[in-house]
Formats: C-alpha cells, sequence, structure tokens
C-alpha cells in the first residue's frame, strides 16, 4: 500500500491524474455500445468494469502487467447474445470476472419443461441506477462505483443484482460486494458462478501459486487425479 494524503493536492492540478475512474463507450465491432468505466487506483492497479454486461471486470493489470484472461471473442455487445444450448460461449469476453447466474448456472439443461443455456444470463445484462463517488474521506481518497442489474421476464423471476465496486487510492485491493434480491412475488431458483479468469502473462509455466490451503478436491474425476 502507498501512502497518499491530501498533500498530494499540492504538486497535481487535478486527482485524475493519478486516480479515479474514467467512463467512455466502444465504438467498433461487436464491442460497439458497451459502456464502460476504467478504475485506476494511483499505485498500479487499474481495471475495466463492463457496466453493460453486468458489471463484470474486463482487462484488469497490476504495473501494466495484464492479469486478465481475454478470450478470442473480445468483449462482445449484450445484443449478439444467444442463450441457447452452449451458444453464450459465443459472447464469452473472458475477462478477469464473469458473472454467471442468476437462476441458472453450469451446463445447459431442461428443467420443469424449460430450456436453460450455458451459464445464464447475468452477464449480458446491462447496468442501471449506476452511481461514481470518488472522494477524499480524512486522508483516505475513496473510490466506489456502484449499480443494479435486473433479471426480470413477466409472469416470472425477478431478481437483481446490486454491484459495489469500491478501491480506495494507494491500496492494491478491489472490493466487489453483491446484494441478490428477488423482488417477485413467488420463490425463484438461485445459482451464481464467480467465473475467475486468469491469463498470460500473469499465468505462465514459471507462475506459482501459494495458499494456505488444508485440502485440495477436484470438481470431477479429472480433476481429482490432477
Amino acid at each position: 500500500m502507498m501512502n497518499f494524503d491530501k498533500t498530494l493536492l499540492d504538486y497535481i492540478g487535478d486527482i485524475s491524474q493519478i486516480a479515479g475512474f474514467k467512463r467512455y463507450q466502444f465504438t467498433s465491432g461487436r464491442a460497439q455500445g458497451v459502456d464502460a468505466i476504467d478504475v485506476n487506483n494511483g499505485a498500479g492497479l487499474q481495471a475495466t468494469v463492463l457496466m453493460s454486461r453486468g458489471m463484470d471486470i474486463g482487462q484488469l493489470s497490476f504495473l501494466g502487467i495484464p492479469i486478465s484472461f481475454m478470450s478470442r471473442s473480445g468483449i462482445v455487445a449484450p445484443n449478439y447474445y444467444n442463450d441457447r444450448d452452449l451458444e453464450w460461449l459465443g459472447s464469452f469476453s473472458g475477462g478477469f470476472l464473469t458473472t454467471c447466474g442468476l437462476t441458472s448456472a453450469g451446463e445447459p439443461c431442461c428443467f420443469n419443461g424449460k430450456e436453460y443455456g450455458l451459464h445464464g444470463n447475468i452477464s449480458n445484462l446491462p447496468a442501471e441506477l449506476v452511481r461514481i463517488d470518488e472522494g477524499w474521506d480524512g486522508s483516505a481518497y475513496k473510490m466506489e462505483l456502484c449499480g443494479i442489474v435486473r433479471q426480470a421476464c413477466h409472469q416470472n423471476e425477478f431478481l437483481t443484482l446490486k454491484r459495489t465496486i469500491s478501491t480506495t487510492m494507494g491500496e492494491n485491493k478491489l472490493l466487489i460486494h453483491d446484494v441478490i434480491f428477488n423482488q417477485g412475488a413467488a420463490k425463484a431458483p438461485f445459482m451464481i458462478i464467480y467465473h475467475m479468469n486468469f491469463g498470460y502473462p500473469f499465468l505462465n509455466p514459471k507462475t506459482e501459486l501459494v495458499l494456505p490451503l488444508r485440502e485440495t478436491v477436484g470438481w470431477d474425476e479429472t480433476s481429482e487425479k490432477n
């Protein structure tokens, strides 16, 4: 953590010189129309929040080193999303975080006569009621981005995801706080996966993962063997 305080203002014209949010829109290819907000914490941590895609995180880097895996599809606008079978993969951008859900996640299936595609549609829904807040809290410069993602279908589910992404200037930590509400009149199924995607050069043959593990369990026979 780097120690920043208000004495910085003696040396810079505007705080955006070193930290803050930058909002913009992609203008070409299948990414055209995607709203995004870049987060810069002033100490080497930078992230792109895709507001048109469930407030998921696309590119994430630290000290200029990319951490996210980005798929060959690139950033894809929600209007190209196809919810049938495995077609979700056609608009899967990868990125540091892709959220899966909210009523289904995992392999395509048929349940109670309804077809569910791969991983649900929350990552292809745009955020609304977006709020950006940044400013000094004592000696700390805090940044917060908040929005609501609505998964609703007439006479069916009405779930909302309230996502808050925050950081503090100089602190290399990005906090994601999600609250899911069932705003419908009836119970609704709920599933969620935080699909974290790490890529090169952060992930390479020489990468070491150091964790205080007590047990490692594979999710299927293949992973269990490895």
